[in-house]
């Protein structure tokens, strides 16, 4: 199979750009015909002369008017009749102004392009003013294509390396998390180096060939990577290629056939397949019909992993295959997928003796070998010119979430009611309900809500400076009454206002009311009963190269249990901005303050953070930090940290290097942690590294 890869990347690069392979009409001349004399006839009118033709002033030399030109970068090449008019001349192809970049003489001129000139009719147009002030113009339209096999071959690569030395490295057990108080975000976590040098390349890669209704295309990134320490997963070292995609296309008329294979995209609903996967995948379009089959592996891989990904073991299949009906504004679809699929996230997998972890890279949660399959029916409707469209599915799975424990497969489903549509210019809805049976499952998107019933709304609307957006929602868990487990209610609403009628200026305010109940609680199962009222606003004003922003919340938890675990949180930030292309300055500032009404505990944090960029010559210099405090009144909580960076840019771009645009960045890190209440926490790590970066640009 790495022979396949192989040929494939060759096939890259056998792209080449191929060599390079007015007239007026005499008018006849007239002369005024004699009239007899005749008493009774009155004399005719002259009829007048044609102007006469206008004087060539330019030749074209190359491409002549309506000729076939081969080539990428197809050259003009146009002499001057007469006095030269460069001073005064205006040159446009396909309507862009091209007279900046002419190779201008008194002859004439020449035009060589930078970049390949798309496939197609072209018009050049030139335009001057004679000696007597009077304006000339000339119009040339040509053809090009870029092959003669071809009427179309582009290759577009950009090649890119960094190289990263540990000048510093900072220790090698990272400082411990600071752990946040409830309802409020962490603070970013921090990768402390464990190398002291690294290597990382890419190739980017797309390339095309079109003749006809025939289109083939191969898109791909070609990675290397190399560190004195282990790779992390899913890297490996050496050269890999990172993903890759071949699609050929064929369209003529109401007919369209498409195959591709690689990296492919899969998406038919989000309740039976929305997967990036490798495999294959085939589509058939003619007029009001559509089929599509697919193959893909069942679980996510990286690099050369799964070679092309079609086939019976691992793997997910299936098809679809839909009709357009009463003019294309209703559309009814079938769906139907089968596999198997071993994706699972086992970051916290034991390794087997001598075993292979495995791939940590997947995106489901559920361990275990899976296997299931699916069919849905798919009806869409657009009868009013985007007033009220309307989605009806209803789905079916059999689901097995693993196979090798004693439990055999469970027949669920899930149902989809929508109608949206946009009134106007001002008003817009989206209304639906949705269910989903307690085993509900599909291998096409193991990330489906499964066990939930609820309805949603929500309504925009635009006045003049005045929009409104009201949503309001509901749902519940336990759709089967299952008397062994509580059925839990949501319910939340929200309405949000935006004023723009001040210019530079924009307000906002906004109230989310949301409500959590259990009934039906089995005996000794606490029962869960809150209440949330959440107030916000914000104001952002702009004002040339100044931006401010500033939001407030507050919002009030009511526990209505016996916990009566009542819960108040206020949050204040200013983030005002400077920006010009040669210096940007972002100061932040940011107040929480949370408190817990049972435990009459208040904690507050404040965060000051500061980003600063600067631009000179080919020096570039970037600073970013926060220092954040969190504290809490019963002093159960006291902790400071300082996180900063600190980056110094130098461009070596020059006459030598100008086609690798290379960088050099000394790249500095400082993250201090002090913890008044655990000093075994503190920690002080300073990192220095030396970054080298290029990349290189070129076409085929």
């Amino acid at each position: 199979m790495r022979i396949v890869y192989l040929i494939m990347v060759v096939f890259v690069f056998l792209f080449a750009g191929a060599a390079f392979s007015q007239e007026s009409l005499p008018l006849p001349s007239t002369t005024p015909q004699e009239q007899s004399p005749a008493p009774s006839t009155p004399p005719q009118a002259q009829s007048p002369l044609p102007p006469a033709p206008a004087p060539e002033w330019v030749r074209m030399i190359t491409p002549l008017d309506n000729a076939d030109v081969i080539g990428k970068k197809p050259e003009i090449k146009v002499e001057f009749i007469g006095p030269s008019v460069r001073n005064n001349l205006l040159v446009t192809l396909d309507g862009t102004d091209i007279t900046q970049i002419l190779i201008l003489s008194d002859k004439g001129f020449e035009y060589r392009p930078v970049m390949p000139v798309p496939v197609g009719s072209h018009t050049l147009v030139l335009t001057a003013v004679d000696g007597s002030g009077a304006p000339m113009q000339k119009t040339v339209t040509f053809k090009s294509r870029h092959l003669e096999t071809f009427e179309e071959a582009s290759s577009n690569n950009d090649a890119s390396i960094i190289y990263t030395q540990a000048v510093v490295k900072p220790k090698s057990t990272p400082p411990a998390a600071v752990t946040p108080p409830q309802n409020q975000s962490a603070q970013p976590t921090t990768t402390v180096a464990d190398f002291n040098s690294k290597v990382e390349g890419n190739l980017k890669s797309d390339n095309k060939i079109k003749n006809g209704n025939w289109e083939v295309t191969l898109n791909g990134n070609i990675r290397y990577f190399d560190q004195d320490a282990p790779a992390p997963s899913p890297l490996t070292k050496g050269i890999d290629v990172a993903n890759w995609l071949m699609t050929g296309t064929y369209q003529k008329d109401s007919l369209k056939l498409q195959a591709s294979v690689g990296d492919v995209q899969v998406t038919e609903t989000s309740n039976t397949i929305n997967l990036n996967r490798r495999g294959g995948l085939l589509q058939f379009d003619y007029d009001i019909f559509q089929f599509r089959i697919f193959n893909v592996k069942g679980r996510q891989t990286y690099g050369m992993e799964g070679g092309l990904g079609i086939g019976t073991g691992d793997n997910i299949l299936g098809a679809s295959t839909g009709v357009k009906l009463f003019e294309r504004k209703v559309e009814f679809k079938t769906i139907y997928l089968t596999g198997e699929s071993s994706d699972s996230n086992v970051f916290f997998a034991p390794v087997p003796p001598g075993g292979t972890p495995l791939n940590p890279f997947g995106t489901s949660n559920q361990p275990g070998n899976k296997k299931g399959e699916v069919v849905g029916f798919l009806l869409t409707s657009d009868f009013f010119q985007n007033k009220m469209k309307t989605e009806f599915e209803v789905d079916l799975s059999r689901f097995d979430p693993d196979t090798s424990d004693e439990f055999g497969p469970q027949n669920d489903s899930a149902y989809l009611a929508r109608a949206y549509g946009v009134l106007g210019e001002h008003y817009n809805y989206d209304a639906k309900y949705e269910y989903f049976g307690k085993n509900y499952a599909t291998l096409g998107n193991l990330g489906a809500y499964k066990d939930r019933e609820g309805v949603s709304l929500s309504q925009g609307l635009n006045i003049n400076k005045h929009t409104f957006l009201l949503a309001l929602s509901g749902a519940n868990d336990n759709v089967t009454s299952d008397p062994l487990f509580a059925k839990i209610y949501q319910y939340a609403g929200g309405l949000n206002y935006t004023y723009n009628g001040i210019q530079n200026l924009s307000v906002g305010l906004g109230y989310q009311k949301s409500l959590q109940e259990s009934r039906n609680e089995p005996g000794g199962l606490e029962s869960l009963n809150t209440m949330t009222d959440t107030v916000s606003g914000n104001i952002n004003y702009t004002a040339g190269k100044i931006m401010l922003g500033l939001t407030a919340l507050y919002s009030i938890l009511d526990d209505r249990t016996l916990n009566n675990a009542d819960m108040t949180t206020s949050t204040i930030t200013f983030s005002p901005t400077y920006f010009q292309p040669e210096l940007s300055v972002t100061p932040m500032f940011s107040w929480n303050s949370s408190k817990n009404e049972l435990m009459n505990v208040r904690t507050d944090s404040y965060t000051g953070g500061l980003n600063v960029m600067s631009k000179l010559g080919d020096f570039t210099f970037d600073l970013g930090g926060t220092y954040t405090i969190v504290k809490a009144d019963d002093n159960s909580v006291d902790t400071r940290q300082i996180n900063a960076t600190a980056n110094l840019s130098y461009s070596l771009k020059g006459d030598y290097v100008k086609y690798i645009n290379p960088v050099v960045i000394l790249r500095n890190t400082y993250i201090k942690t002090t913890d008044e209440v655990n000093p075994s926490a503190d920690s002080d790590n300073y990192g220095l590294s030396l970054v080298i970066t290029g990349n290189m640009p070129f076409l085929f």
